[in-house]
């Protein structure tokens, strides 16, 4: 049964959430941390602009791991759970914009042109599979889905006779006219940039990536059981287990906005400390910037000089408020209506490690992106 914004409260968003983790169990074992992560994120608020105005919009997710993990499982039962429009692009070489936003197409009959949508202009969720196998010019056309939540279309101005750039935004929830509330969540999947075949993704489209979440190997047991449960009858189809939806779009929206307003803001609360240190870590993910004054102050020598032999570039302002806005929501699912300094430095790993963009010199010394974090959490002092 689908409710109403005003009855929507704290036990409903932790029951809908429970019913969208156990049509996730259907499918996927042993990945309970993968599944109870994206639905965090599907629940998450991050601030946009449009039109002079900030809206809330979903954060762009990431799931980058090796192949056979499930990934892709992952995301597409997730999206199954939801009563909404979604769309699934496997990335490839060849792909071009148009296949992404939609082209124009002749009609001979009318001898004009007609705008055939494609799927990110005219789905709610999107995952695009294997994005890091999508040429980087190709990608490049998500910057504005992911940040502004609109989509940038060619199309043929008949009246100038000549191509044209319109915008088109991002997607309302319902067909009503007057719907003004919008979804686009992007859920992209890729496997490791040194795989065979892939490309990396532009710098700029990672910063608007609010999470990025890894996959491990399954448990011992786990596997056995993904290996004995995986084909459950191939003679009879409907003995498989099928996804069942457990939410739809409206009621996705009034629970990220209850999330929001239950949550304190974390420049409210009495204790400064998470606040304090949230700046810390974004501040000292820094290398100073050459012939400008030191802004790490809390920054003790050992680390400085870290970040400065090994990293190119850190945490945009950009990042700083999408990392609270993802702390907020694990605060929320821990039952909290604060953010507090284990939350920080547990959305740390999730927010920080694919932002950082690393000196050739870190890369010959094998030092990866998650090695430079856990070396800010180490040596960043607590307020």
């Amino acid at each position: 049964m689908f409710k109403k914004k005003e009855e929507v409260n704290r036990d409903f968003c932790l029951e809908k959430a429970a019913a969208i983790l156990a049509e996730y169990r259907k499918i996927l074992i042993g990945l309970d941390s993968t599944g109870e992560g994206l639905i965090r994120d599907l629940l998450t608020g991050v601030p946009y602009s449009e039109n002079g105005r900030k809206r809330i919009g979903k954060p762009p997710t990431l799931l980058m791991a090796a192949p056979g993990v499930g990934k892709t499982d992952s995301a597409v039962t997730i999206a199954s759970a939801i009563d909404g429009k979604f769309s699934f692009i496997p990335f490839n070489p060849e792909m071009k914009v148009s296949d992404l936003i939609g082209a124009d197409i002749y009609d001979p009959s009318s001898g004009s042109f007609y705008f055939a949508e494609g799927p990110i202009c005219s789905s709610h969720i999107v995952l695009a599979d294997e994005i890091s196998r999508g040429h980087p010019k190709t990608q490049a056309c998500l910057l504005q889905v992911m940040e502004e939540r609109v989509a940038i279309a060619s199309r043929m101005d008949a009246v100038l006779k000549r191509i044209v750039s319109q915008v088109k935004r991002l997607v309302p929830i319902s067909d009503k006219s007057e719907e003004k509330r919008c979804i686009s969540w992007i859920v992209g999947t890729g496997n490791p940039f040194e795989q065979e075949g892939t490309y990396p993704i532009p710098e700029a489209q990672l910063d608007r990536f609010t999470t990025c979440r890894s996959i491990d190997l399954p448990k011992r047991e786990d596997e056995k059981r993904i290996r004995l449960t995986s084909v459950y009858n191939p003679y009879d189809e409907n003995a498989s287990p099928m996804v069942q939806k457990a939410t739809n779009l409206s009621e996705v929206w009034n629970m990220t906005g209850f999330i929001i307003k239950d949550v304190r803001p974390i420049n409210e609360l009495p204790d400064d400390s998470a606040n304090e240190l949230l700046q810390r870590l974004v501040e000292n993910s820094r290398p100073r910037e050459k012939n400008k004054e030191e802004r790490r102050i809390h920054s003790p020598e050992k680390l400085q000089k870290f970040i400065d032999n090994y990293v190119k570039a850190g945490l945009s302002p950009r990042a700083n408020f999408h990392f609270e806005a993802v702390a907020r929501t694990l605060a929320f699912f821990r039952q909290r209506n604060y953010i507090s300094v284990d939350d920080i430095k547990d959305v740390a790993r999730l927010v920080m490690a694919h932002r950082i963009m690393l000196k050739p010199l870190a890369k010959g010394r094998g030092i990866k992106q998650h090695d430079v974090v856990e070396e800010i959490l180490r040596l960043t002092p607590l307020p």
